[in-house]
């Protein structure tokens, strides 16, 4: 009986010290996880500025998680792939767009909406100047030890984090 005992507390203490150790070795861990619409680009720095290595990943997709189990990490810099490029499509599409609606407001009035194309046009330019027009471009200070941080949004609306 005096054997289980100290066989139970054997296993009682190697489990807390496991669980003890297992902690302090993902404390150092941190990743970011891409729930965003858009590509994105993570670049680890270390704290004196220079390019971090060991990461799992760089360029994430939807879906996709980066981790760095590194320490001494100083931040991570996110970057939103051809963010720009989506930008100046969605402009041009709703330009376009807009041009499409009021020529069809035109012709199918036969004319008798032209007196609206300026609001028209007022709002179609409202709703281009109302994209986002940023660089889409982040900085992380000190990432969560241990955490992991979430990127949301998209290439359109630009990227936020958790």
């Amino acid at each position: 009986m005096l054997n289980n005992v100290k066989k139970s507390s054997i296993l009682f203490i190697f489990f807390i010290l496991a669980s003890i150790f297992s902690t302090n070795a993902n404390a150092s861990k941190q990743c970011i996880y891409n729930n965003s619409g858009a590509s994105i680009n993570v670049a680890w720095k270390n704290s004196a500025g220079g390019n971090d290595k060991n990461a799992s990943n760089a360029n994430l997709t939807a879906g996709f998680q980066a981790c760095q189990d590194n320490p001494n990490i100083g931040y991570a810099i996110i970057e939103c792939n051809d963010c720009k490029i989506a930008t100046q499509f969605t402009r041009a599409a709703i330009g376009i767009g807009g041009g499409v609606v009021i020529a069809a407001c035109i012709l199918v009035t036969a004319g008798e909406c032209i007196q609206e194309t300026p609001a028209l046009a007022a709002e179609v330019t409202s709703l281009i100047n109302g994209i986002h027009n940023g660089d889409h471009r982040k900085k992380l200070l000190a990432p969560r030890r241990g955490q992991t941080i979430r990127i949301n949004g998209n290439a359109v609306a630009g990227l936020e984090f958790n």
